[in-house]
């Protein structure tokens, strides 16, 4: 696959996507589902960081463009809180869901899933490649979500915390 790069990241997804062929890689299957292009192609990536049509981008950087705080908080569906769901195992995600009506499809879509999926990645490589490196760390990313979820998000708060202690070190 050559490296030649159309757009300011692709040279890098494509390098990343090499790593696919290295089955030996710790949390494989994760590892894999990261880099395919499921949720996230390289299409969908660039139109989300630098579409300049509207409501292509990132949604929030929008918001500026309306009349009113009203009209602000309607285009960010505030209305639609997002579940105190801890998405970081499937089965602390289902944990107060009947087991009846739980749709598997639903954690593994779940968008905070995916994106959690990407950190645990790279933590994962780093540390079996033997890079040590301290730009995201385990003890950040833990810092970083307790000053952003302690009060509204304690159940993926502690799912996250948990999950990074065991990385940490």
């Amino acid at each position: 696959m050559p490296l030649a790069a159309r757009g300011s990241h692709e040279r890098w997804w494509r390098l990343a996507a090499e790593l696919l062929h290295a089955r030996d890689v710790p949390g494989y299957e994760r590892f894999a589902f990261v880099l395919t292009d499921t949720e996230y192609s390289l299409q969908r990536r660039t139109d989300v960081n630098y579409a300049d049509a509207y409501m292509r981008g990132f949604p929030e950087l929008e918001w500026f463009d309306h009349a009113s705080a009203a009209q602000m908080l309607t285009h960010a569906r505030a209305d639609r809180r997002r579940a105190d769901r801890d998405f970081t195992a499937v089965d602390r995600y289902f944990a107060d869901d009947d087991p009846a009506s739980v749709e598997l499809g639903d954690f593994h879509t779940d968008s905070a899933q995916v994106l959690w999926l990407g950190a645990l990645t790279w933590l994962d490589t780093v540390r079996a490649l033997g890079i040590r490196q301290t730009l995201v760390t385990p003890e950040k990313l833990t810092a970083l979500a307790a000053r952003v979820l302690r009060e509204d998000f304690p159940r993926v708060l502690a799912g996250i915390a948990s999950e990074l202690r065991q990385r940490d070190g």
